[in-house]
């Protein structure tokens, strides 16, 4: 599964960075007669969160006392909280519990540590654990289980075809199309610098549809493994 997201999720991205040159010829050919993009982008130049800060010691201790502190109490309560089926264990609960604990600070004064680049220690740390799992991902396993390959091809196509659909249906600029399928595909690392092939200054619209289609993701794809658990189980595999 490891080899599939890496193949098959950042193949998906090649292809959405390489439709930029096309951009123009897209959104006439979805019919956009106005475009948010401009007014996202005086916006964000106007916005206070826009502003940066000097990176301070105070800054750099409070970044990683509250990321390591609490990915730790989220790993503690997570180990104490009872399972739930076959897909809620102690390591769902600590992923769940990390995304409410993230998600309740961001509408605190702890949100002021991005004018510092919170950011980038997360993205820092995000890689690590990226190349971690990389790491162990071995490409002869395609010839092994083609099949898993295949799977992961169809549900691109499958991703494609809604996504292209539904942005002409809604007249969509490409910037958004792309953004939001790399939200949904790759997440926090990729929608950004997706966001920011299309259009220059708008990577943290990426960011923020990346850490919302991680929300949205975890919970819905943790929905999705327990039904898939119960459906096995019915059919005697499990």
């Amino acid at each position: 599964m490891i080899v599939v997201d890496t193949v098959v999720g950042y193949g998906w991205m090649l292809i959405v960075i390489a439709l930029s040159g096309f951009q123009k010829e897209l959104d006439r050919w979805n019919k956009v007669t106005s475009s948010p993009v401009a007014e996202l982008t005086r916006h964000l130049e106007t916005s206070e969160w826009n502003k940066k800060e000097a990176l301070s010691f105070p800054g750099i201790i409070w970044i990683v006392t509250l990321g390591l502190g609490g990915g730790y109490l989220a790993l503690l309560a997570g180990s104490a909280l009872p399972p739930v089926g076959d897909v809620l264990t102690a390591f769902g609960w600590t992923v769940i519990l990390v995304s409410i604990l993230g998600l309740a600070l961001s509408f605190t004064p702890v949100a002021k540590l991005e004018q510092q680049g919170a950011s980038h220690f997360g993205n820092f740390f995000l890689y690590v654990l990226i190349a971690t799992i990389g790491a162990k991902a071995d490409l002869k396993a395609i010839a092994e289980e083609p099949l898993f390959l295949a799977v992961g091809v169809v549900w691109i196509i499958i991703h494609a075809i809604i996504l292209f659909s539904m942005g002409r249906f809604l007249k969509a600029p490409m910037f958004l199309i792309a953004t939001s399928s790399q939200a949904n595909i790759g997440g926090v690392v990729s929608a950004p610098i997706v966001a920011s092939v299309y259009q220059k200054g708008l990577a943290p619209v990426g960011l923020l549809m990346g850490v919302f289609g991680n929300i949205l993701g975890l919970y819905f794809g943790l929905l999705t493994a327990q039904l898939m658990s119960w459906v096995t189980t019915a059919l005697g595999y499990g």
